[in-house]
């Protein structure tokens, strides 16, 4: 039902990131696979390195949160744009930040 895909969507996060889009920065790694052949696992190690920022998702998934965009899947609401797919990453003032005055690692990766 509706009341239930709304519920599981993040609506104020969504309409910041997706306000804020072209500040963005797109990610330096795509993990590409297919099913069941470790791209969770890959994720979840890159995720574990300093330095590492998650993607977004617009749905609350429990396993898959902070692992995959689900752009390229095609659940995006319908929308494919170039804007959409950059809301799931973080600022670039953000890498800024982290690279220049903190002196910190910066990368970002998606799961497909």
């Amino acid at each position: 039902s509706l009341g239930a895909h709304i519920a599981l969507l993040r609506p104020l996060e969504i309409m910041f990131r997706y306000l804020t889009a072209r500040f963005r920065v797109l990610p330096d790694i795509i993990v590409l696979g297919e099913v069941r052949c470790g791209t969770t696992t890959l994720c979840q190690h890159l995720s574990d390195v300093p330095g590492c920022h998650k993607p977004f998702c617009l749905w609350k998934h429990p396993e898959l949160d902070g692992k995959e965009t689900f752009y390229f899947v095609g659940h995006y609401l319908g929308y494919v744009a170039p804007s959409a797919y950059r809301m799931c990453f973080p600022l670039s003032v953000t890498k800024w930040w982290n690279e220049r005055v903190l002196g910190k690692p910066f990368f970002t990766y998606d799961g497909c």
